[in-house]
């Protein structure tokens, strides 16, 4: 297959899960000798070219500049064109030239929340564009959304497949936007067993884009609940960095900030627990099995898809979720996180058997998922694309139509019904 990503993301460094979730997909399908090319940002606004060449250099990564504005190059088996202009209008006229002249089989299309990647990809591969969802807030519809798009949302009925990480995002896409979506697995771990990186004397209680939709008051809370305790907020906010959060992180006494890192593990080997306070409802939270993985425990807010990201593993806390996207989050009580905190801080023994838990859950997960499965999925609408077949892949208000060859033997979903699963305690 010759596979087209489109994202509104840089592809080097990549620092939020839903972008390396892209990255690692293709990354495994050009392994197994797919042609896979991504279009996206050079660079971020806060980034010089200087910089964004001295860091591919120091991948070992050669940078060609086709033209002012547009860079190229390959980074293991991806070729990516890297795209360092504002001017969306010169984006998408290339990226429809970039489509006729490549000729993919299937287009994704990330989140797109300025609605001018999948415009373009239904105007030059019709019939072929396929929706990787990510973030509702970049969705045309539904509470969460930046604005509401009806144009945007009838793109969306005509792209091939909706694709989303958890059942709560297929069930959030099929109640707000009346459209089929079907969850899936992307791989984002590498193919060898994580490492175990957590421990019991790790410095620091970790929280990864304190920003406040993801809790960052409720982690400041907890940091004065337990001032003996080291903490640490890792800022991969990208373009817009929040600098009234980085006042009153720099504030605290017991606060670090952790320089972000391609490589997760490189912040959880000094993590002895993880906080994923998310108070905007996640659409999964690829973070906390990643932690998980690496027998790092994960505190997490009992929203969204985080419940499908804990995989039954304690511990799931409660928070007052956003209900819409804008606006300040409502106060939170601390009370609850700082409970459950307390004895994996100071009992070895509870700390221990949570993590062994984590490690297992997520451990087991990942040997159910990886490329095969989005292969065979990808392959199947590279098919229907080429005959013809089925056409976009939409529902009604209450009723649904799976493309073919998408059931749960081949999606290497997140489970493939709604059924409730009873948690798995590791409390000691």
């Amino acid at each position: 297959m010759r596979l087209l990503l489109l994202q509104e993301e840089r592809h080097l460094p990549t620092f939020g899960g839903g972008h390396k979730a892209n990255r690692r997909l293709l990354e495994e399908l050009a392994a197994r000798g797919h042609d896979c090319l991504t279009v996206c940002p050079a660079f971020n606004r806060d980034t010089t070219e200087a910089q964004f060449r001295a860091d591919l250099a120091a991948r070992g990564v050669a940078v060609r500049r086709a033209v002012s504005w547009h860079f190229r190059y390959a980074y293991r088996g991806v070729e990516v064109d890297g795209l360092a202009t504002p001017d969306l209008g010169r984006r998408a006229d290339w990226i429809r030239r970039r489509i006729a002249s490549w000729e993919p089989d299937l287009v994704l299309v990330s989140d797109d929340g300025r609605a001018y990647l999948l415009a373009a990809a239904l105007e030059a591969a019709p019939g072929r564009a396929v929706f990787l969802v990510h973030n509702h807030r970049h969705l045309p519809f539904g509470p969460f959304a930046a604005r509401q798009d009806p144009e945007q949302h009838e793109r969306l009925r005509r792209s091939r497949a909706v694709l989303v990480m958890s059942r709560y995002s297929r069930d959030y896409v099929a109640l707000h936007g009346g459209l089929a979506a079907e969850a899936v697995a992307l791989p984002v771990e590498e193919s060898e067993t994580p490492p175990r990186l957590g421990a019991p004397d790790n410095p620091y209680v970790t929280m990864v884009k304190p920003i406040p939709s993801k809790g960052v008051h409720l982690f400041l809370a907890l940091a004065a609940r337990f001032p003996e305790v080291e903490f640490a907020a890792v800022p991969t906010w990208g373009n817009t960095p929040d600098a009234a959060v980085l006042r009153e992180l720099a504030a605290r006494p017991n606060v670090r900030l952790l320089t972000p890192a391609d490589d997760l593990g490189e912040v959880l080997a000094r993590t002895r627990v993880l906080l994923v306070p998310s108070l905007l409802p996640e659409t999964f939270g690829l973070v906390v099995p990643e932690a998980m993985a690496r027998a790092v425990p994960v505190l997490a807010s009992d929203v969204g898809g985080l419940p499908e990201a804990k995989l039954g593993v304690d511990y799931l806390l409660p928070v007052r979720a956003m209900e819409t996207g804008a606006g300040e989050p409502p106060p939170q009580d601390e009370g609850p996180w700082a409970e459950a905190l307390a004895p994996l801080l100071a009992d070895r023994a509870a700390w221990e058997a949570c993590a062994d838990r984590s490690r297992e859950a997520a451990l087991k997960r990942l040997a159910s998922i990886g490329a095969e499965p989005c292969e065979r999925l990808l392959a199947s609408l590279a098919e229907a694309a080429r005959t013809g077949d089925d056409g976009p892949s939409t529902m009604s208000r209450f009723g649904s139509r799976r493309t073919r060859g998408s059931g749960p033997s081949a999606l290497g979903q997140e489970g493939g019904g709604s059924e409730a699963r009873e948690p798995s305690k590791c409390r000691a």
